[in-house]
């Protein structure tokens, strides 16, 4: 046997070793979508969660902004009524705030809304995929 035989020989079973590695199954390849898949899920509820909270708390802040929003008037005009110009200025402004604040979160909410339904969806798909993948693992 000579030199270069040997050598093709080697060539050869390290190919067929390569080749095995790179053409994994089927199945291991499924195995590994579906590991990817939970991952990108699990991340998804950890921002549709987040978003929620972002609602929540934004949703709180209108409802107290709300109280403010009905209260105020009355205050600004009672310190005007009782000569406090200046008290009755502060109140006007803060209403006014207030006021200012009610819209810019009510357009929030409505952002983050939107932003809650895409991840809603998103998770949906993730699930048909994943339920999809599961049943041709075991079929």
């Amino acid at each position: 046997m000579q030199v270069q035989e040997i050598v093709q020989r080697v060539g050869a079973k390290v190919l067929g070793v390569g080749r095995a590695m790179i053409e994994a199954d089927p199945a291991s390849d499924v195995r590994e979508e579906i590991d990817l898949l939970r991952g990108q899920r699990d991340r998804e509820e950890d921002r549709l969660a987040t978003l929620r909270g972002q609602v929540a708390l934004l949703l709180q802040q209108i409802t107290d902004n709300q109280q403010a929003a009905v209260t105020l008037p009355a205050e600004v005009e009672s310190s005007f009524r009782r000569g406090k110009t200046a008290q009755a200025m502060r109140q006007a402004l803060e209403l006014d705030r207030v006021r200012r604040e009610l819209e810019e979160d009510a357009a929030e909410v409505k952002r983050l809304e939107h932003a809650v339904w895409c991840l809603e969806f998103r998770l949906r798909q993730l699930d048909r995929r994943l339920e999809r993948l599961g049943e041709a693992l075991a079929g």
